[in-house]
């Protein structure tokens, strides 16, 4: 799942084409690029085991409840130039 913290459809649309390509050309058929809000998650098809989040100040917490337990929430969290890729393990919903 990718999401992009922006309302404009062109935008996301810009963004999810490559993926989208991308894995039709490694043959990848586990992966699903979706198209929405950061912050709304894709709550009606989850549990994921991953998502990846692009750039957000703070962790979303609505898309740690959207993983199995042990899911991984993959990302670039921080404000300014002060941010760190991260992986957070979800346990029970939230991030640990």
């Amino acid at each position: 799942m990718i999401l992009a913290p922006t309302r404009r459809a062109s935008r996301l649309r810009a963004v999810a084409a490559p993926f989208r390509q991308t894995l039709k050309a490694v043959g990848a058929v586990n992966v699903t690029v979706v198209e929405g809000l950061l912050i709304d998650g894709w709550s009606k098809q989850g549990p994921c085991d991953v998502m990846l989040n692009g750039r957000s100040e703070v962790v979303p917490h609505a898309l740690c409840r959207q993983l199995w337990n042990r899911g991984r929430l993959v990302g670039v969290f921080g404000d300014g130039t002060a941010t760190q890729a991260l992986i957070y393990p979800s346990e029970a919903g939230e991030a640990n």
